[in-house]
């Protein structure tokens, strides 16, 4: 947590600069941020973090105790959310169970904790292995790149719903709207309400700098990743994630760099061949 909340600082530190840049983001206060992190050694980190706001908190409470208690309660809201996780992670590996894959093993979760630097609770999911990853997310490999060729170059293309827009099973209501209920309920039987419209935040970075996206903003963090950051603040108004790369097809690159040098010096040779013998007709 203490290495993540230093990361999520840095990350935010950020935003700061944006200001010299056309495309200005703006994070509030208030913020729920989905992360995945893709790593050399081929392990995929998850994790889902909610600013608490600390400052608010203090303005609007009666006293010390109820601010804790409201940090409590937004610790054990966000830790049933771990556990649904876990769950979905249980059934998963009972019905097709390999060693390799199991929990605390191919899928470590961390615990739910408040960080006092970054003032955000939430909590991490490592998926030791690409293979553990694809293992507990099989949809995430069936047809979702969109290849689009020529003979020079191949654009890969993934394409997906704003993960806070998507529907909750067996539930009329979104992913987003959900965690917003899990903060709100943290307030309930304490003497103050909250007004809360947070921004949802989606943060997707990997240590290969091909990808392009159309995500709000992208930067090299401190980190030494390179992060593609999308921010909604309506979810009944927001944009498909698009991130993509182009695949050079060198073969074809090295033969027309050969051959367009070849065929210029052709026409060349037969362009003076011909002026020359004209030249010859004319004297004669």
């Amino acid at each position: 947590m203490k290495k993540f909340a230093i990361i999520l600082i840095c990350f935010f530190s950020l935003f700061c600069l944006s200001g010299c840049d056309s495309n200005q983001v703006e994070i509030s206060k208030d913020f729920i941020m989905l992360s995945l992190q893709q790593n050399n050694d081929g392990s995929t980190k998850q994790s889902l973090f909610f600013s608490v706001n600390s400052e608010y908190l203090r303005e609007n409470s009666k006293n010390i105790q109820e601010e804790l208690n409201f940090k409590q309660n937004l610790i054990k809201n966000v830790d049933n959310l771990r556990n649904e996780f876990l769950f979905s992670f249980a059934l998963i590996y009972m019905n097709n169970p390999q060693e390799e894959y199991k929990i605390n093993q191919g899928v470590l979760l961390s615990q739910v904790g408040y960080d006092s630097q970054s003032d955000c609770v939430g909590f991490e999911i490592t998926f030791t292995s690409r293979e553990a990853w694809q293992f507990y997310h099989p949809s995430s490999s069936k047809g979702e790149d969109k290849p689009n060729s020529n003979i020079f170059y191949q654009k890969v293309e993934s394409e997906g719903i704003f993960p806070f827009a998507t529907k909750v099973q067996n539930a009329d209501l979104t992913l987003g709207e959900k965690y917003k209920q899990c903060y709100l309920s943290s307030a309930q039987n304490l003497s103050f309400e909250i007004e809360y419209n947070p921004q949802f935040i989606y943060n997707y970075s990997t240590t290969y700098n091909k990808y392009h996206s159309n995500a709000d903003l992208q930067f090299k963090g401190n980190d030494k990743k390179y992060h593609h950051v999308w921010v909604e603040n309506d979810l009944n108004d927001c944009k498909n994630i698009q991130i993509y790369l182009y695949i050079i097809n060198k073969g074809w690159w090295i033969l027309f760099g050969l051959t367009l040098p070849l065929i210029v010096m052709s026409i060349c040779i037969i362009y003076h061949k011909r002026k020359r013998r004209k030249d010859q007709y004319d004297v004669l």
